[in-house]
């Protein structure tokens, strides 16, 4: 199922003037207790549905410039940003954690979540939190192509890519070493990357995305033109939100299915200029913007139906049974119940006034600029019936 809508929708716009630190919203995430969390460049927010909290440095951040959050099933709340303490918020309290290594800097891009822990991984180091430090688990120590990837997993420690970009080689906690094949295009393309279970590891791009099952060692290729109808979305990511694997990217936003095709699919007008999108446990849509903060589409307001979205109705009246609208300069229009939509009754290119219907007359009237028209209506036991249609046109006198 595909939904999409309008820019003219009536989703609710959360800006700094309802209280956000800031316009500039890098991610937003649903926690296991169900509050919204909006990532920005001013403080960290917590949204109940009705208040907006925000965590700053004065509450033991170690920085108010957070681009990254992740909520975990235990209830936590990381959050991830280039700076020397990293860790998570838990019931509005802030924990915050060094490395093993004195004042080292963390540059967590392609952070992996695997059940309740984080693995901050950058394109050098990889960090687990282990005693309340975090312990250095995986290090770059050359600038060859070849270097390890850390990889969370009962049997396997990590992967390597090869010199041609083509394949990576598994290696196992017993020795044993495995090949994956066929992954040129994917190794050389790769924007963003990671692991979201303790089976499933990740790549995108602009064009598609990549799912290896470490279990199965079973690749799964997808393109957004087969998937979603687009052929190219930036910033594309895979997260895990509510128990569910989430993508998003520029126009988009969906849940992948178990064959990891992508469903109850959300397109995003270009308009709003959107970069990220969730869907929360009500299948509200959350979209974040670096100039507009968060909009927010609602479930029953996704399935509305716009007619004439861009035109100027001037009003709508109800004639008997039928409902009638005026649209300025293009005239009146009818609802048809079994088309479920409105549909042209009387061409009129100046200004609408509006249509009445008087019951002793069994008449009804439509006023426009120039010209009065009048529809005789006869009832029958069925249904109502329009006959002996008299046109008469009445040149309005000046008041």
């Amino acid at each position: 199922m595909l939904w999409s809508f309008s820019y003219s929708q009536q989703y609710t716009n959360i800006t700094v003037k309802d209280g956000l630190p800031s316009n500039h919203i890098y991610k937003m995430v649903q926690d296991a207790y169900g509050f919204i969390w909006f990532a920005t460049d001013k403080g960290l927010v917590k949204y109940n549905g009705n208040t907006l909290k925000t965590f700053t440095t004065k509450n033991s951040l170690s920085t108010n410039d957070i681009w990254g959050i992740h909520p975990t099933p235990d209830g936590n709340l990381w959050y991830l940003s280039k700076t020397s303490k990293l860790g998570y918020i838990k019931n509005d309290s802030v924990y915050a954690f060094e490395s093993e290594v004195k004042n080292e800097i963390f540059t967590p891009n392609y952070t992996s979540q695997i059940g309740n822990q984080i693995i901050l991984t950058s394109n050098s180091r990889a960090h687990e939190l282990i005693n309340d430090k975090w312990k250095l688990v995986s290090e770059k120590t050359s600038l060859k192509k070849g270097t390890p990837v850390y990889l969370k997993h009962p049997t396997i420690t990590s992967y390597e890519t090869s010199t041609n970009l083509d394949t990576i080689k598994l290696t196992y906690k017993n020795g044993n070493i495995k090949k994956v094949p066929n992954l040129k295009k994917i190794l050389t393309t790769v924007h963003y990357r990671g692991q979201i279970t303790d089976s499933l590891f990740y790549w995108t791009a602009d064009k598609y995305y990549s799912i290896l099952n470490l279990n199965t060692l079973k690749l799964y290729k997808r393109n957004f033109k087969d998937e979603v109808g687009i052929s190219k979305s930036q910033h594309t990511r895979i997260q895990l939100i509510n128990n569910q694997i989430q993508i998003t990217g520029r126009g988009f936003v969906g849940i992948l299915d178990e064959n990891y095709h992508i469903t109850k699919t959300v397109l995003i007008p270009k308009k709003l200029d959107a970069h990220f999108a969730m869907i929360d446990k009500k299948e509200t849509v959350w979209i974040a913007t670096f100039l507009h903060g968060v909009y927010k589409l609602t479930k029953a307001k996704r399935s509305i139906k716009y007619a004439y979205e861009h035109e100027n109705i001037l009003k709508t009246n109800k004639i008997n049974d039928t409902i009638i609208a005026n649209i300025y300069n293009k005239g009146f229009f009818k609802y048809q119940p079994d088309k479920k939509d409105f549909i042209p009754f009387i061409n009129q290119n100046n200004y609408i006034f509006s249509s009445n219907y008087i019951d002793s007359l069994k008449t009804a009237f439509y006023i426009s600029e120039n010209k009065i028209i009048r529809k005789k209506i006869l009832k029958t036991p069925r249904s109502l019936i329009l006959q002996n249609t008299l046109f008469i046109q009445i040149k309005l006198l000046e008041t």
